[in-house]
């Protein structure tokens, strides 16, 4: 019988304190959302924007989706698309952490500097003109679809605004996807930014390591609210709901026993979420699992 052995990546933190995530701030993040004219709703063009190099396009995506965004293909010019986060147009506005990611793919992508790389950022522009970035991912070359992610924090937006004159403040934000001087192409797809807050829930897993003969985890939660109900769902990027886990709240103890035998090799979300006596969310966390076969086997 095969074996798998499934190594737990634990969830982006930052020092001194644990962070959960809040409301999608992104909109049309996974550009299904189209115009008569091909363009993502809610994103703007810049740069050489004809439909054949700047333009939502009908492939394979990384969530089953319809659709993506395709850049690139114009050598000598630039193409880029771009979206404001509402609530984050200035350096002030930053508050909380961000955590930003993409799901990106590229294709002849060259490696000469003069011809710039497949980036996706967060783009800081004075007066008109770029001041500097916070990059998301970047890649050259033949890439497949690959998920980046990169939390943002109030310390680095401040830093990139400190390096203007006070003159040339504000520093004003944009989410951006850009390619410069390319004959190569790139995609990307499921854009998402949410805010980070402190956590009402600490769920962790004790064991990091899985196969036939032991099939369960031990799932602590840790929460500063009172809770009736956990819920478990357990998913991939084709099927999010893959498996559903619900636990009842036990004063007696903060641990219970987590099922992941069955899963086929591949990378898992596991969110926690914990509920009132009402059903209200109160609280929530997310675990990444990756199940690969065993070797030997």
């Amino acid at each position: 019988m095969r074996k798998f052995i499934v190594t737990l990546v634990s969830a982006a933190a930052l020092p001194y304190a644990v962070f959960a995530q809040g409301n999608e701030l992104v909109k049309n993040g996974s550009f299904e959302d189209v115009s008569p004219n091909g363009s993502a709703k809610h994103w703007h063009r810049l740069g050489a924007i004809n439909a054949d190099t700047n333009s939502v396009v009908e492939t394979a995506s990384p969530d089953g989706g319809k659709y993506s965004y395709r850049l690139g293909g114009v050598p000598g010019k630039y193409t880029a698309v771009g979206q404001g986060i509402k609530g984050y147009q200035t350096a002030s506005d930053f508050k909380r952490p961000l955590k930003i990611s993409v799901w990106m793919k590229t294709e002849d992508i060259s490696s000469v500097p003069s011809e710039g790389e497949a980036v996706v950022a967060l783009w800081g522009s004075a007066k008109g003109r770029n001041a500097g970035q916070i990059s998301i991912a970047k890649a050259r070359g033949t890439t497949p679809w690959t998920e980046y992610s990169v939390t943002v924090t109030p310390e680095q937006v401040q830093a990139l605004e400190a390096r203007l004159k006070p003159e040339n403040r504000p520093l004003n934000l944009t989410l951006r996807a850009n390619i410069y001087n390319q004959k190569g192409m790139m995609w990307i797809d499921r854009v998402s930014c949410v805010e980070l807050e402190e956590a009402s829930l600490t769920a962790s897993l004790d064991s990091t390591e899985f196969n036939t003969a032991q099939k369960s985890a031990r799932l602590s939660l840790e929460s500063p609210k009172a809770w009736t109900k956990a819920t478990v769902s357990i998913g991939n990027v084709k099927n999010p709901h893959m498996r559903k886990v619900e636990f009842s709240r036990d004063n007696s103890k903060s641990f219970y026993l987590l099922n992941v035998g069955g899963l086929e090799a591949g990378d898992y979300t596991c969110i926690v979420k914990i509920t009132d006596d009402s059903g209200k969310s109160i609280g929530q966390n997310e675990l990444k699992i990756k199940i690969i076969p065993d070797p030997f086997n």
